[in-house]
Parts: structure tokens; sequence; C-alpha cells
């Protein structure tokens, strides 16, 4: 292995102008990252870049350029996008990542999981864990709320339900006491690329040998878990490039040949995270048809996709939506609120409870509800035809919905409208499996994941889901592993964290204020912590609507940058860099059973070392693939 990666590493400082020194064990690049301008360079990133997006490596940007008005429909005129699409940011070679630290990371997701469900089937603790935002936090409040209607009523019993979580657990590696480099020249490893060594960790797997290194949880995701494609594709498009460039256009004899691409096999480990969205959307709607006896006929059951009124991630939702048809031949309708809220108006998107079937075929539905009145449990069903009569209903015009995989309803500023809660009400009532349900997207947020990061806490809801659930269990003996992901996390508002308050006003540079929603957008950063940390002890009950979180410290890699520009330019920039494994896993429950909890794939975001965030559609980061070493 280290001569592929040490190949590598010259490939990347032939992109570089800095001092060659073969003898050396450490790679020397000045801190301004002067590129090198040459033929070869610029085929490398043309290809790369044009390789990434011909096969689907871009996004939709936020600002529409369509404007069709609300009648288009009628004269068919349509939007299959309606904003600009971009090239997606990538980096231009696959950094190496410590393999042991890449496992731990993937069992302790499947552990957090059962943590996760846990919290997520007992109302009491949520309504306690979240009762000093509610006074704050409408976003928690509207979803408490539609909780509490919902499951604290007795309505649904969400213990016996089917549940299905798509997940991504986000990691970065923990350094104490790390300190960033000041000089005009970066030194890192020639092999692993840091500027702190993990060979011997990697070589050893041992923490207790190593006690400064740990991977720390950034975030527990189970809302919008999205880029898996595109993770996928920078594999694909990573792996020709290494294969193309250090091995193909190379005049090597064909041992040293074989030894390279063995070696780049056993690194570049085959990632394919797409199925931990497909398989668990596809057993989702199975368990479904097992449980309840379809309506209109089998052929007339269908999975919702719901994505944002703007589509900004068409690529990424529709080569899902596909796959699951390709693959296992179930009907996916991607739909949007904004077309389910005009459902529920035109009162064609119906919750039945029961009904009966005509002499002629026809379905005549007996119970039912729409958003018009009190709210009950029921199928979730959407009649597509003309104008209906509920009395003789044509089974080619109606479809049910056995399983909603949302990727709205994340931002606060998506369920701002009333009409947008009652919208969510009216999916949670029903019997389709909702991925996330509320309860679970309460777990989701970061007042949450404080609480269950706390080793008594983790204890404490690892023992009771032991009793609770029977079959596939991931926690034996490894509860340790999770305990080590958590770093300090305090409510601010409390009497208890002043003394932490008071260190990060004095030293903001190692906090993160985190508010308490989805992603790390709002996050605060430097001398506006302090400020308003400061400002929030004259009321400290208003700080209760943040985390309090110390910093990750990871160690850096040198990175080169490839960032879209427009009209299908881009420029390339070097930087050190900071990267963040997100490993993508599912678990599905038939009540109190685990049918499955597993690990599949994952996603490196990779982002300069002085960007604060790391979203890829907010810019920070870019999308990378890993060498396991």
């Amino acid at each position: 292995m280290t001569i592929f990666l040490r190949e590598l590493a010259k490939l990347l400082k032939s992109f570089v102008i800095c001092k060659v020194d073969e003898n050396s064990d450490k790679i020397k690049i000045p801190s301004d990252y002067t590129l090198l301008p040459n033929e070869q360079n610029f085929e490398i990133c043309v290809d790369t870049a044009r390789n990434f997006l011909f096969k689907g490596g871009m996004i939709q940007k936020f600002e529409l350029i369509n404007n069709l008005p609300e009648n288009s429909s009628e004269k068919f005129q349509l939007e299959a996008y309606d904003g600009i699409l971009t090239m997606v940011n990538f980096v231009l070679f696959p950094l190496p990542f410590p393999l042991k630290c890449y496992e731990d990371c993937c069992l302790t997701s499947t552990i957090l999981v059962e943590i996760v469900d846990e919290m997520s089937v007992d109302l009491e603790l949520l309504n306690d864990v979240f009762s000093p935002l509610l006074k704050y936090d409408k976003f928690v409040r509207d979803l408490l709320q539609i909780s509490n209607e919902v499951y604290g009523s007795g309505a649904r019993n969400i213990k016996d339900d089917l549940r299905t979580y798509i997940c991504r657990s986000d990691y970065f590696i923990h350094i104490d006491n790390l300190t960033k480099n000041k000089t005009q020249e970066n030194e890192f490893c020639k092999t692993c690329y840091y500027n702190h060594c993990l060979c011997h960790f990697s070589e050893t797997n041992n923490y207790t040998e190593n006690k400064q290194l740990e991977f720390k949880l950034v975030e527990f995701n189970n809302t919008a878990s999205s880029v898996s494609y595109l993770s996928g594709l920078m594999h694909r498009v990573h792996a020709k490039l290494l294969n193309t460039y250090l091995i193909d256009l190379h005049d090597l004899d064909d041992k040293h040949a074989e030894k390279l691409l063995l070696e780049k096999e056993k690194l570049h480990v085959y990632n394919n995270p797409d199925t931990c969205f497909t398989y668990p959307i596809y057993e989702s709607h199975r368990m479904y048809l097992d449980r309840y006896n379809p309506i209109f006929g089998k052929n007339r059951v269908c999975v919702f996709l719901v994505v944002r009124n703007n589509l900004n991630n068409y690529y990424d939702t529709y080569f899902m939506a596909n796959d699951v048809f390709d693959k296992y031949g179930v009907h996916v309708k991607t739909v949007t609120p904004r077309q389910m809220i005009q459902w529920m108006k035109k009162r064609i998107f119906l919750l039945v409870r029961d009904w009966e079937y005509n002499s002629d075929g026809t379905v005549k539905l007996l119970k039912y509800a729409d958003s018009t009145v009190k709210l009950h449990p029921g199928r979730l069903v959407i009649i597509m035809g003309s104008k209906p009569g509920l009395n003789r209903l044509n089974r080619s015009d109606c479809f049910e919905v056995s399983t909603v995989y949302s990727r709205d309803y994340y931002d606060p500023k998506l369920m701002e409208s009333e009409e947008r809660v009652l919208m969510r009400k009216f999916l949670e009532f029903s019997d389709a499996v909702k991925i996330p349900t509320t309860v679970a997207q309460l777990v989701n947020t970061k007042r949450a994941q404080m609480y269950f990061s706390k080793p008594e806490n983790t204890e404490k809801l690892v023992s009771l889901y032991n009793k609770r659930v029977k079959g596939v269990n991931r926690n034996a003996d490894v509860l340790d592993l999770v305990k080590q992901t958590a770093i300090l996390q305090v409510d601010p508002s409390l009497e208890s964290s002043l003394h932490v308050v008071k260190d990060a006003i004095q030293n903001p540079s190692d906090y993160i204020l985190k508010n308490n929603g989805e992603g790390g957008s709002a996050c605060i950063f430097g001398v506006e912590i302090s400020e308003r940390l400061r400002a929030g002890l004259n009321n400290k009950e208003e700080l209760c609507q943040y985390v309090l979180m110390k910093k990750i410290k990871p160690p850096s890699q040198p990175a080169l940058f490839v960032r879209n520009l427009k009209n299908g330019s881009f420029e390339v920039k070097g930087h050190n860099s900071l990267t963040e494994l997100g490993v993508y896993h599912y678990a599905i429950y038939d009540g109190d059973e685990c049918i499955a909890n597993e690990q599949n794939g994952y996603l490196a975001r990779t982002k300069p070392e002085f960007a604060t965030g790391g979203g890829l559609g907010a810019g920070f980061g870019y999308v990378n693939s890993l060498l396991l070493f």
C-alpha cells in the first residue's frame, strides 16, 4: 500500500510548485499552494471534471430560472427542472483515511440508530427533553404537537408501527491539543498525507496506544441524508483517474503494474451508498403489503418521495427513484409539499379507514378523512383521475401510498405555514411507513443528540432498547466505542453550564454554538459566539435554543479543490483540508422486532481548513472518496 500512496503523492505534488526531495518521508508544500500550469495537469483536471459532470455530477441551484404561471399546466407547459444546473464541487484526488477508524465509525453508526429508535418510541422522554424549548422553537413545537396528537392520544402506537430509518452519521477524526501550523511551509506524511502522522495508528489499530486520537460524532442525521448518488459517482470517477494516470499511461512492467493495481483495489474500496436508500424503501413497501391488504390491488400501491418545491437536488432524488423501480419494480412518485397541499384542498388526498367493493369492481369509500375534518389513522390514498365520485372509484384512477420518504421538512423554514404543518400531520396519521416519523425527526435535533451523547443516557437507552427489541442487535460489548464519539455538549442556559459558557466567551475558537435544527448552515463560530453568549447572560432562558459544543480538532491533509464557476467553467485551488466521514446506514423495524440494521457506503466531504460550514449545497464541502489504509 505504501507504494501506491507514494505514487499518488508524486502526482499530487506535480500540481504544486514546491521543492522535491525524494529521500524525505514528508510532503513539503508551501502554504500558498501555487499551482503549476502545464498541459498534463490541465488534461487531468478537464478529463476528470467532464467524466464527473456527464455521468450526473450536477446539482440545481436555488435561484429559479423558470417563471411559469399557475395555470400553465392547463396548456401543458410543465417543468422538468426550475433552476440552473451546475457541476458539483469535488476534490481532484482521493485522500487516505485510517481503515480502523472507518470500520469503527460504521459499527458505531448501527448502534446509534438503536439509541435513536429507543428515544423515538418514548414520547414522555421527548416531551421532557424539549419542554424548555417550546416557547422559542416553533419547528420543535409543531413536531412535538403532531407527535402527541398522533401517538400520545393512542390514535397510533409507534411501538407497533412499521418503522424505517435511513441515516447518515457524520464523524471527524479528533486529536487532542492539535495546533495549526503557522509556518510558510506545510509538512505532511508521504504515506498517510496527514500533518499529524496516523500510520502508526493504522498499523497497531489500537486507540489505547494512541490516546490522543479518537473519532467524534458531528451529527446523526435521519432526515434528508442526501448525496448518496454523487458519493458513489465520485468513487467511480476517482477509480478511472487512478487507473489512467498512475498505471495505464506509465511504461510499467507487468509485475509492477499488477502490484499497483492490487494496492489500489485494496485501498479504494467499492462505494455504492445508493443501496442504503433503495433497499430499505423497497423493504418498507414490501412489509406494508404484508401487513395491509391493498384497497386497489398491489399494482396500485406506490412510494412517495417528498422533495422541496425548489428541487435543488434533482440528480440525487431521481436516481434513487429510478433505482427502486429498476431493481424492485416499485413505482415511486416524486411529489412536492405544494402538490400535496393542492390535493388536500381538492379533497383527492384522503385517509381511508373503511371501504367496500361494488359489483362492477369499483370501490366505494365508507369511512375516510380529508384535511377539513378531524383526522384519524387510515390508508393514504391519492385519486389521480378526473373529479371522483367516492361511491364508485375506478381502481386505475387511484393509488395507495405504502411509504413516504421525505427529503423535505428538515428545515424550520419548510414548516412555517399552517398548511405545511397540517400536511405533515396528515401524513403522520397515515398507515404508510414514514421515513422519518415526527418523533424520529425530533431525535434528529441537536438538543436530542446532546441528551443521548451523555454516557449515562447512552447506557440507559441501550439497556431499555435491549429489553424491548428482539431480532438484530448491534450494541453487544461495544458501548465504549459509542461513548468515545461524544464530545462536550451543554445547554448554555443552565447554571451547571456556566463555567463552560465563560470559557467559550474567552476562547470562542475552541467552540461551536449550534442551533437546534438540521445541518450546520446556521452554526455560529468565532467572535460571534462570545457576543451571543454574553448577550444571553442577561436572559439565560433564551440560550436554551442552542447547544454549545467543544470544537472537534481533526488533522489536515493537502488537497486540490475543483470548484464550479459558471457556464461550464471551473477553477482548481490547493489548500490544507479536513475530511468529514459520513456513514450511510439503515434500520428496519416491524413493531418491536429489528428486521435489519446495516451500514452501506459512505460520503467523504472535504473542505478547506479555513472553512466553517461543511455542506455541499452551501458551497463549503467538496465531495471526495477515500483510500482506506
